[in-house]
């Protein structure tokens, strides 16, 4: 008869320690935010630092509802903004300072570079680029130039006057208007000179006007009488005339008479 020894049973372990450890690290992170909560409150009246390790400490905690990296980076942008928002409003020890550096400036200068500093125009760059650049542009009227003063003793020219002609003669009404005067015949011409003639000086000579060319006689043709022969016409000569019942005068040689003539 063969006697097994029986294998014993297992004891179940009590996970205590592991069960708890999640819990009580839940509730110390939740007891910290607690003891935060009051130095974050705090340090909202405090500089830009301060409030950005409360808030850091508090994504930290995991009881910002948020995942640590989105967290930590709106934290860190709330930083860089409120420190932007204190340069733009400079301490009144900052402003003392930079009005010192005009203070170097001609007086002339002094008043755009005060403005400047005081925030007025355009304002490029940051301390981290290297620089912060300042402009304000101002509009200024050219001078105007007097007019040039006279020499000492030099008269000053007088003013230019155009003349004013003379105004017509009124004629007062029922009274008849009288011709021109007209000079008597065979009197030469008057020569009426023209103005700004120096006293003495002779008058221009006028062009009598040329008499028109005499019209040519216009020379009627020969006239004889009816029934005679014509008369005899000589090259280059203009034939005779012959008065009405006068005989033709006779032909010239060689050239036949015209027939009850002979």
């Amino acid at each position: 008869m063969t006697f097994r020894a029986a294998a014993p049973e297992p004891v179940p372990r009590l996970r205590i320690g592991r069960g708890l450890a999640p819990r009580s690290l839940a509730g110390a992170l939740a007891l910290a935010g607690l003891m935060l909560a009051p130095g974050v409150l705090h340090a909202a009246a405090g500089t830009a630092q301060q409030r950005y390790e409360a808030e850091r400490a508090l994504c930290l905690s995991g009881l910002s509802h948020q995942e640590r990296e989105t967290c930590l980076r709106e934290a860190a942008a709330a930083r860089a903004e409120a420190e932007r928002a204190a340069m733009a409003q400079p301490s009144p020890d900052y402003l003392r300072n930079a009005l010192r550096r005009c203070e170097r400036l001609p007086a002339a200068d002094r008043p755009a570079c005060e403005a400047r500093v005081r925030g007025e125009g355009t304002v490029r760059g940051s301390v981290e680029e290297g620089g912060i650049y300042r402009e304000r542009r101002e509009l200024v009227p050219a001078p105007v130039e007097p007019p040039p003063a006279p020499a000492p003793g030099v008269p000053a020219p007088p003013p230019v006057q155009s003349p004013v002609p003379a105004p017509p003669p009124i004629q007062a009404p029922g009274v008849p208007v009288s011709p021109p005067a007209l000079p008597p015949a065979g009197a030469p011409p008057s020569t009426t000179l023209p103005p700004g003639t120096p006293p003495g000086a002779q008058p221009p000579a006028r062009v009598a006007p040329i008499p028109p060319s005499p019209a040519t006689p216009v020379v009627p043709p020969p006239t004889h009488a009816p029934g005679s022969p014509a008369p005899a016409v000589t090259p280059g000569v203009a034939p005779p005339a012959s008065a009405p019942g006068m005989p033709p005068p006779a032909g010239s040689p060689g050239m036949p008479s015209a027939p009850g003539t002979q």
